[in-house]
């Protein structure tokens, strides 16, 4: 099991069972009522363990006096988007293969900070009396309508039968794209970043569409094929940030400098936040920053709307641009190549393997970050980053240079 502020993560029936549903959502009803908050927005994705999880999270809120307002089955953009006044807990684990599942928890609209997380996982069950139950509707569309974003393009839509699978096109098609769809009747791979999207690229040929959606299991990252051309997560960052007007921005630490070239010519300064989610929206919110996002996931978060990484706004932004805008803003991208890979150990090992090459890394870079791991400045357009994973027993790697043979290298 993972625990994070990416939420609680497991192998459903091995290292996370039921009995760990009801200990860590009876901590976050004792965690809300400490708060004064006694209603929580409850969703899932479509997970085959889905289902009985979410049914014992909201027997457990109720018998902890908190009222629920289920979605059933809607993505986690929709959920956070719900929760943004009140408490949420969505059931999933987002991108990681089916066999997994977990909890995310959210407050006012956004995960927990880490704070907060270890306040949870240090509460005790306190006396409360039973809640109430009831199924509510997400306004999400109607709420994204209000942006007034417009597009006339033919669009393909790959939802992976995820929690985006009616949603997606429904949006989509409510800003005026012309959309087609790929047909799922149960859940598919949940990765996008890594799935094989030839039955997308399929789709596009077939109906004559530039751009295609694929979308993870809860849909709140997002990956754009282009002319047949599968896009880079650091692309479809790149155009969600380059449609929207802003003086600065934030992304995580593990982002393409292609992004930074962008806050340059949008004349837009740059923070850089630990990865995770939740640490890029903490330094959003302590900085007033408009928007930003996380290039390894292709996360684009903009807080005026969601306080989350959400792939369908993404989509709807980047369908209103037209080709021009997106091969120029692609220009930048393509400008760098990018290496992510990662190294199997033990959580507590981290931090003896990473602290062993700090002095090789200082070695070879004028400059080391030490914000999320070690980040080593090779040159001003190379770095290489390594870092302990937030949610699995790796050790993630990232290289990035303007020049391919330094990468390879």
């Amino acid at each position: 099991m993972k625990i994070s502020i990416s939420g609680i993560r497991g192998i459903f029936g091995d290292d996370l069972l039921l009995d760990d549903v009801i200990d860590y959502v009876s901590k976050f009803a004792s965690l809300l009522d400490s708060k004064g908050i006694k209603d929580v927005i409850v969703a899932r994705d479509t997970r085959y363990s889905s289902k009985i999880i979410q049914d014992v999270a909201v027997a457990t809120l109720l018998s902890y006096g908190m009222n629920v307002h289920n979605l059933s089955i809607v993505p986690t953009p929709f959920l956070f988007r719900a929760s943004r006044n009140n408490a949420g807990l969505m059931i999933t684990s987002s991108h990681n293969p089916l066999e997994w599942n977990g909890l995310k928890f959210v407050i006012d609209g956004r995960g927990l900070f880490e704070h907060e997380l270890s306040l949870l996982l240090s509460m005790d069950k306190t006396e409360i009396d039973i809640g109430k139950e009831d199924f509510i509707k997400s306004s999400y569309i109607e709420d994204l309508s209000k942006l007034n974003i417009k597009s006339n393009a033919r669009v393909a839509v790959d939802t992976t039968g995820g929690a985006a699978s009616s949603y997606a096109e429904e949006l989509l098609s409510m800003i005026g794209c012309k959309v087609y769809s790929l047909s799922y009747d149960k859940p598919d791979y949940p990765d996008p970043t890594t799935k094989d999207l030839s039955m997308l690229a399929a789709l596009m040929n077939d109906n004559n569409c530039n751009l295609g959606f694929a979308y993870d299991l809860d849909g709140d990252r997002l990956v754009v094929m282009y002319n047949g051309r599968k896009l880079k997560p650091d692309a479809t960052l790149l155009l969600a940030l380059a449609n929207i007007s802003y003086n600065k921005m934030a992304v995580s630490i593990d982002t393409s400098l292609a992004v930074r070239d962008l806050a340059e010519l949008k004349n837009s300064s740059l923070i850089y936040s630990k990865v995770g989610e939740a640490n890029l929206i903490r330094v959003m919110l302590e900085n007033d920053i408009s928007i930003g996002g996380e290039g390894s996931s292709g996360g684009f978060v903009y807080p005026k709307f969601n306080l989350c990484r959400d792939g369908l706004l993404a989509s709807a932004l980047i369908a209103s641009m037209d080709s021009k805008e997106i091969d120029e803003y692609l220009a930048l991208s393509d400008k760098y190549h990018i290496i992510r890979t990662k190294v199997a150990a033990p959580s507590d090992m981290h931090d003896d393997i990473i602290n062993s090459l700090e002095h090789r890394l200082e070695e070879d870079s004028y400059h080391i970050d030490r914000l999320d791991g070690l980040k080593g400045y090779i040159d001003d357009n190379t770095w290489i980053l390594i870092r302990s994973s937030n949610t699995e027993d790796i050790i993630r790697l990232s290289i990035e240079s303007d020049d391919a043979s330094k990468v390879k290298k």
